[in-house]
């Protein structure tokens, strides 16, 4: 078992000034393959709650920005990559990370954007990482990005406890769905199982230089 050490945009109003200091730290472990998640977070917003202001939106996103960037910073000084939350914040995202291009490598976790940002991404030398809503029946779109994405760029992820794929649907899942997820992409990829997991494990062992 290995370790992410990060702090989630979620939780970026409960985060100290600088968290550098204790994530330098925690990077040192042996176990501590990247920094992350971490990222950009538009779609739970203050102002969607009641009593929420646009103005506690703009306070929000600053935190986001300024944690991501410490995080971003940490990731280049002690050489490892980072696993990337970004929903609804894609272009932001980007941007955050355009500076450490060629030094830190992102894993766009949880992957459902379009063809476009999956070449965005590709193109900052930035991979993927696919969960089980590809299964669902109303996710074409991402299937359709799998389809254009070269094998060898992206990872599997069940994101458990959420996300389970067809037929968990709605359940709680657990990382041995991973079985489920795989045999999906194969599909969509037109290659085998052994072919998928050569490509994906070698995937990870670039991107988490740490992994034994």
């Amino acid at each position: 078992m290995y370790a992410v050490a990060g702090w989630h945009p979620n939780d970026a109003l409960a985060a100290p000034d600088d968290i550098r200091p204790q994530l330098r730290e925690m990077a040192k472990h042996p176990k501590v393959v990247a920094i992350g998640e971490t990222g950009m977070d538009y779609y739970r917003m203050p102002s969607h709650k009641e009593g929420g202001t646009v103005e506690q939106d703009e306070i929000f996103k600053r935190k986001q920005a300024q944690i991501f960037q410490q995080q971003l910073e940490v990731a280049a000084e002690v050489g490892l990559n980072c696993v990337i939350h970004q929903r609804s914040a894609f272009a932001d995202t980007v941007a955050m990370m355009e500076p450490f291009v060629g030094r830190v490598h992102g894993q766009f976790h949880c992957f459902v954007d379009g063809i476009t940002e999956m070449q965005s991404v590709l193109a900052m030398g930035s991979v993927l990482s696919f969960t089980g809503i590809l299964t669902f029946k109303n996710a074409q779109s991402i299937r359709d990005t799998l389809a254009a994405t070269p094998l060898g760029k992206f990872m599997l992820e069940t994101d458990s406890p959420f996300l389970a794929p067809v037929p968990y649907r709605g359940k709680r899942c657990e990382p041995a769905y991973v079985k489920e997820l795989s045999e999906a992409v194969a599909q969509v990829k037109g290659c085998s199982l052994d072919e998928l997991s050569t490509a994906t494990c070698a995937m990870a062992r670039e991107f988490f230089p740490k992994l034994k």
